[in-house]
């Protein structure tokens, strides 16, 4: 937050030099109460003792040279000299802070293409597109590359086809000899496994299935001994050397930071330093953006045989990377400290829950191993190895008898998907080499999302092709109706704006042929320029919407109201949120002086913490938007801004000029008043507000209008 204040409000100068002393006579004791409120000053105030002999020096000075022109004009005969008086006005002052912020549009919006061609028309930078406009047209010439990747679709199609077509002629035709001896196989495998579980178990499965008992309760065992000396001691040195590892990381880092430093000061000491805002340790470490300027700067250099130039750009960049990896260093040896000190209490603090758990379930497993093969197959293991040697066997004679209806019935829609991707090779395919694709402005905020045609559900999408068709002048006959349903009408219109493009009028529209937009948009960055290949997906200009239009069909026709897109965003600190408000009004000094009236529309919820970053601190800051009154020059956008809102006010108050206040010896102001015969008199006030070289009094007897003296 910055205060300054207004152009014609009181100077550093007026503030430090305060009003002249004034040391009268004889003062009333009511007059000489000073106020509650001293003129504020910008420098540190003196000791208070140095500040009265100051003062008493300087009343002393003023009454010796008053006596002394009140002598001289005497003596000359001339009288008093005239004063400069002026009078004490009620008025409203003002105190203003300032914000920084910055203008934007609103976020551009990525035109993109779904079908790859040469671009053969399109915008240029800069350039203005407005409702109706076409954006790009792509020819159908097509790439060796586009034809043969489609050929290849079409052939993997086609050999898919054949594949599921010979699976068909299989299942409909005898089972070969290949087979049914696999089936036999399988048979033969079931029945094995039956006669394996229904044998007693082998003096080897007994010692086996024992030595695994032994095992689990071992473990088990182990559990409640704990850690050994030898653990403990691993557990320790890895620990020890996690910590060495952090020490030595952040010292890299120290050192890298250093480096990173005198790197920025050799670059910042050039000449001409070819990418700004890199020379202050807030920049650093430098964002990947900053890094790709400076990497272009340092090509550019390069080609341009500034060697030094080039050197230090190198170096910069260099150790910009190094201290990103000193960080990340320092983060992973962290991570190796808290690891190893996990392992260590994990030692100290015995087995988890979970740990006894397992071991006590592993210790249960092998005794169930065990005690089954004591008491032998259950009868639920016996009749699922059963089952198993009948479904072999059902296998076997279903093979030998051929396949059945179910079977023929999966192959044959096996065969029909084959054919339907085959079909859908063959359109993409011809999808090559069909006419041009185009693309139009059209305005709202709907996304074109399908084809629009006459059979489509009803929907929002309908209504704004609709609105816009009827906008551009497409209802030349008066029947076409908004609203949300596409018939015969709406694809009248269609094929009017079609014919009207030269475009074949099928009275549909393809969702990539019309871009949403607000309003008229300016073209702010060109990827792909006139006669480049284009591919899906891949932008090929952004649109920065300048106003938004809200489109409305009345009975007298269409009407069309703008507004502008421009905001201002602030990053306002938590201390100064209770000043903006929505709907707050602000005033907008854009950087060549003009000032533009705007509002707060929109005050961020939650406020945006930015981590501490070498040797800044943590930050903290609420994010504001300001809506425009009126648009500006496009020219400014992305500018720097001041934003003006009132702190204070004081309304209707008894003012004066500040240089008509006396400072009193003892302390306080006055104000001295011209009474009706000539004569004067001091009258004590106390200061309010301080604004634009006024300042807000009160005190006995004043009003509106009385005449002050302004002392030279």
């Amino acid at each position: 937050m910055t205060e300054r204040l207004e152009p014609d409000q009181t100077t550093d100068t007026d503030l430090q030099t305060g009003p002249p002393s004034y040391a009268p006579a004889a003062v009333p004791d009511a007059v000489l109460a000073p106020p509650d409120r001293p003129l504020p000053r910008r420098r540190p105030m003196w000791p208070i003792g140095i500040v009265i002999l100051v003062a008493l020096a300087i009343g002393t000075v003023l009454v010796v040279r008053q006596l002394a022109d009140d002598a001289a004009e005497t003596e000359s005969g001339t009288g008093p000299a005239a004063l400069a008086t002026t009078t004490i006005e009620v008025r409203d002052l003002v105190e203003s802070t300032e914000f920084a912020g910055t203008l934007l549009f609103e976020e551009a919006v990525a035109v993109a293409p779904s079908t790859p061609g040469v671009v053969t028309a399109g915008p240029v930078e800069g350039q203005i597109l407005e409702r109706g406009n076409v954006l790009y047209v792509i020819s159908d010439e097509v790439s060796d590359t586009e034809l043969l990747g489609a050929e290849q679709k079409v052939t993997s199609a086609q050999s898919q086809l054949s594949s599921s077509s010979q699976q068909y002629s299989n299942v409909t035709e005898q089972p070969s000899g290949a087979d049914i001896a696999s089936a036999q196989a399988s048979v033969a495998q079931a029945q094995q496994n039956l006669t394996n579980l229904t044998e007693l178990p082998s003096e080897a499965e007994m010692t086996a299935a024992l030595a695994d008992l032994s095992t689990a309760e071992a473990a088990y065992r182990d559990l409640f001994d704990g850690p050994s000396e030898a653990e403990l001691a691993n557990a320790e040195s890895n620990l020890s050397k996690a910590e060495r590892a952090l020490e030595s990381a952040e010292s890299n880092l120290d050192a890298a930071w250093i480096n990173l430093l005198t790197a920025q000061a050799q670059y910042c000491g050039l000449a001409s330093p070819p990418v700004d805002g890199l020379c202050s340790q807030s920049d650093l470490p430098l964002s990947t953006g900053e890094i790709d300027d400076l990497t272009d700067a340092l090509e550019t250099a390069i080609s341009l045989g500034q060697q030094s130039e080039a050197a230090a750009m190198e170096a910069y960049i260099g150790a910009n990377a190094a201290y990103e990896s000193a960080e990340a260093s320092v983060d992973s040896a962290e991570a190796g400290v808290d690891d190893s000190q996990d392992a260590l209490e994990g030692l100290s603090d015995g087995p988890t829950q979970a740990e006894r758990d397992q071991a006590l379930a592993a210790v249960r497993l092998a005794e169930e191993r065990l005690q089954q093969l004591w008491d032998g197959p259950s009868e639920a293991d016996v009749m699922q190895a059963e089952a198993n040697l009948r479904a072999a066997q059902q296998n076997l004679n279903e093979l030998v008898a051929g396949a059945d209806g179910a079977d023929i019935r999966q192959a044959a829609a096996s065969v029909e998907n084959a054919q339907v991707s085959l079909e859908l090779a063959l359109a993409e395919q011809a999808e090559l080499t069909r006419g041009p694709a185009y693309a139009v402005l059209f305005y709202g905020n709907t996304p074109a999302w399908r084809t629009l045609s006459l059979g489509v559900d009803p929907g929002e999408d309908v209504r704004a092709l609709e609105e816009n068709l009827m906008a551009l002048g497409f209802d030349a006959d008066g029947r076409l109706f908004v609203d949300d349903i596409f018939n015969e009408t709406s694809a009248a219109a269609v094929e009017a704006w079609q014919i009207s493009l030269g475009l074949e009028a099928t009275g549909e529209v393809e969702d990539e042929s019309l871009v949403y937009v607000p309003g008229p948009s300016q073209v702010t960055t060109v990827v792909t320029d006139v006669g480049s290949d284009a591919s899906p997906g891949i932008a090929l200009f952004e649109l920065t919407p300048l106003r938004a239009v809200e489109t409305r069909v009345v009975s007298g026709g269409v009407v069309e109201e703008e507004v502008t897109t421009q905001r201002v965003e602030v990053q306002a600190e938590i201390d100064d949120r209770d000043l903006l408000d929505v709907g707050t009004p602000v005033d907008i000094e854009l950087p060549d002086g003009t000032e533009v009236a705007g509002e707060v529309s929109k005050v961020g919820a939650v406020p945006v913490i930015v981590p501490a970053q070498g040797s800044q601190p943590a930050q903290s800051y609420v994010e504001v938007t300001i809506a425009l009154a009126d648009p500006v020059d496009p020219i400014w956008t992305g500018a720097d801004v001041d934003v003006e809102v009132v702190a204070e006010l004081a309304e209707d108050v008894l003012t004066v000029p500040v240089s008509a206040l006396l400072a009193l010896v003892e302390g306080g102001y006055a104000v001295e008043v011209v009474q009706p015969d000539g004569t004067t008199n001091l009258v004590g006030v106390e200061t309010g507000m301080f604004s634009d070289g006024y300042v807000e009094i009160t005190g006995d007897g004043l009003s509106d209008g009385l005449t002050v003296v302004v002392p030279e």
